[in-house]
């Protein structure tokens, strides 16, 4: 059995809210796993010990809530796909493909938050067409790195 001191309870509340105010998933992963702990045993912690001290008081009970809701949120918000805020789209090594052909197929997915099925999709749709436009049948393989707001496309042929 583990008593927190209000003192304690309190540090911890304040160091959890700091946490979750986090707005940089990916750089920050390790952080989330660690708050996902703290958040999941906290209030473990505390309906665990409830059986073995006093009633709680109406703070405790309000405070123990507010505990829930916060993990829930932590919790959703672990559990939502990662978005990329896509701003220019360039596509290296698709000598086939013309600017103008690249910029229509990349219309729909520029100036947007995009999630990683959507990333893949116009991924797809560019290797759709360079395949389409390369009449020699030569295998290749796809690529993306991710600059800022910049998806960068390499296409590399596959010699055989």
């Amino acid at each position: 059995m583990i008593k927190l001191s209000r003192q304690q309870k309190n540090r911890i509340d304040i160091e959890m809210k700091n946490e979750i105010k986090l707005t940089d998933f990916n750089k920050n992963r390790k952080r989330y796993k660690v708050i996902s702990v703290l958040a999941f045993s906290i209030p473990a912690l505390l309906i665990s010990s409830a059986g073995h001290c006093d009633p709680a008081s109406p703070e405790q009970i309000q405070r123990s809530q507010e505990i829930l809701q916060e993990d829930k949120m932590l919790r959703e918000k672990i559990g939502q796909e990662i978005k990329v805020f896509i701003e220019k789209v360039v596509v290296k090594g698709a000598d086939d493909l013309s600017k103008e052909e690249i910029n229509n197929l990349a219309l729909p997915y520029l100036k947007r938050w995009l999630k990683e099925s959507e990333i893949r999709e116009f991924i797809d749709q560019v290797k759709e067409l360079y395949a389409k436009k390369s009449h020699d049948g030569i295998s290749f393989e796809v690529s993306r790195k991710i600059n800022g707001s910049t998806l960068e496309i390499i296409i590399r042929s596959i010699s055989k």
